[in-house]
């Protein structure tokens, strides 16, 4: 059995540091990634398919339109909507958003609200022959209902008004 002297060679010793420093950028990497998603996804609030609004002793059992393809169709070409029900257009930022009856088959009530779910504005009893005119709130608005023609007034809702879904 022999015994070297050499000392290993710096390419040797720049080899066997490799997987140690792979391994170190892969956990930074990982660790950058998941503060992004944090910092993104953090204080976001996620849209739930389905939501319920209660107001006025009324209940309305609402669709959630969370994605940009969902929100672009809404309610057209629906034929109707049971009584009781609605849609719920839920935006992850505030912005003026204006809405038409492109496709309807029935009459709505349009009910903008802000961030703070607070009504900022109602169209009522729009038809489908108001198409193409587009209706628009005075201000800027996170969510909007979409309720049956005349189910805004059954259930009292008034600007300013603070609604729970």
């Amino acid at each position: 059995m022999s015994i070297s002297s050499k000392t290993p060679s710096s390419e040797t010793a720049k080899t066997a540091s490799a997987p140690k420093v792979f391994v170190l950028l892969t956990a930074a990497a990982t660790v950058v990634v998941a503060m992004l998603l944090f910092t993104v996804f953090s204080g976001r609030q996620h849209a739930p398919k389905n939501a319920t609004l209660h107001t006025g002793g009324q209940h309305y059992n609402l669709r959630v339109a969370a994605t940009a393809q969902a929100q672009q169709k809404g309610l057209g070409d629906t034929k109707s909507m049971p009584k009781n029900s609605g849609m719920l257009f839920w935006f992850t930022d505030d912005n003026t958003r204006c809405f038409w009856m492109k496709d309807m088959r029935f009459s709505l009530d349009i009910i903008w609200l802000d961030a703070d779910k607070r009504v900022v504005h109602i169209e009522r009893g729009l038809s489908p022959g108001t198409y193409p005119r587009v209706y628009c709130p005075t201000g800027a608005s996170r969510y909007v209902i979409e309720l049956n023609s005349g189910e805004a007034a059954r259930a009292g809702i008034l600007n300013g008004e603070t609604l729970t879904f």
